[in-house]
């Protein structure tokens, strides 16, 4: 937490303000950028469906990050998308060296592994002979749920 001001239950929990705390993110964030000469970073994003719920996720996702000075891109895939299909848009973006993040949104029952994931970050390891500086995470959207995330850092 960023903030001076940290707020208390009686039992002595911290209390989080998301909000605040995703504020102060994004300005952070869009602080180190410029600080950093405004070099191009940029989050991707796969949508698996049209689940509204995911739909409005990711749209936030990316103005969050246009507000904190990222590019960003979406890649939608239907309802209908194989595993393989998901698999070759992440690996493509995985690939292109102007990305630096990416986040997949599907529903729970479209989970794919995180072993999926890394082996298409492992190729780009591979091929290029050093880490990827990508992060993949994918969000798992159960109706009536929150996302649940699940994160495979390929650094």
């Amino acid at each position: 937490m960023t903030s001076d001001s940290v707020e208390r239950t009686a039992g002595g929990a911290v209390l989080l303000d998301g909000n605040r705390l995703r504020d102060e993110t994004v300005s952070r964030l869009r602080s180190e950028i410029e600080a950093a000469g405004s070099p191009e970073v940029c989050l991707a994003t796969v949508l698996v469906g049209a689940d509204k719920p995911s739909q409005i996720y990711v749209r936030m996702k990316h103005r969050k990050a246009e507000e904190a000075g990222l590019v960003s891109r979406g890649v939608e895939l239907p309802e209908s998308a194989t595993q393989a299909e998901v698999e070759e848009q992440v690996a493509a973006l995985v690939a292109d060296p102007t990305v630096h993040g990416i986040l997949v949104q599907l529903l729970c029952q479209r989970i794919l592994t995180r072993s999926r994931f890394s082996h298409c970050c492992h190729r780009r390891r591979m091929s290029t002979g050093s880490p990827s500086a990508h992060s993949v995470a994918s969000f798992v959207t159960c109706p009536g749920m929150c996302p649940a995330r699940r994160s495979v850092s390929c650094a």
